[in-house]
């Protein structure tokens, strides 16, 4: 299990960054300089080997935009489970609603409805916001 997840998260942005092996961008992070941040690293490093600063500027804002759209990504997936829990739990109360008719006196029955209706309710807004949620990651990934 990885010890130091920064560590390894800053060596995989810079093989990202660098199409460099794990091996060679590990080793160029280990010899930059304590208080230098990965992308100050890569910049000075693709200065010294001659490669223009406006294309390193290009090229850590390409990697900037992927890394939101992966985050966004990951937003979008998180919230279509959740309408999926949502949803279950709707059509949950539903059910118990159903299996109350026989046994609940009208009061209660009202209630299980109602507490339904909410869920579903709830369940449909969840999906709304999956659905936002979706679009923002698929113009994220076509910005990256």
């Amino acid at each position: 299990m990885t010890t130091d997840k920064a560590r390894k998260t800053a060596i995989r942005q810079r093989m990202a960054q660098t199409g460099e092996p794990y091996s060679v961008a590990r080793k160029a992070f280990e010899d930059r300089t304590p208080d230098e941040t990965p992308d100050e690293s890569y910049a000075r490093e693709a200065a010294q080997a001659g490669i223009p600063p406006e294309q390193v500027e290009a090229e850590l804002a390409a990697f900037r935009l992927r890394e939101t759209a992966d985050l966004v990504r990951a937003h979008a997936d998180q919230a279509e489970r959740a309408v999926g829990l949502a949803e279950e739990r709707a059509m949950a109360a539903e059910d118990a609603a159903d299996e109350a008719e026989d046994w609940a006196d009208e009061r209660e029955l009202r209630r299980l409805r109602e507490r339904a209706s909410e869920l579903s309710r709830a369940a449909d807004d969840a999906r709304v916001l999956a659905d936002q949620a979706e679009d923002a990651a698929e113009q994220a990934e076509e910005r990256a």
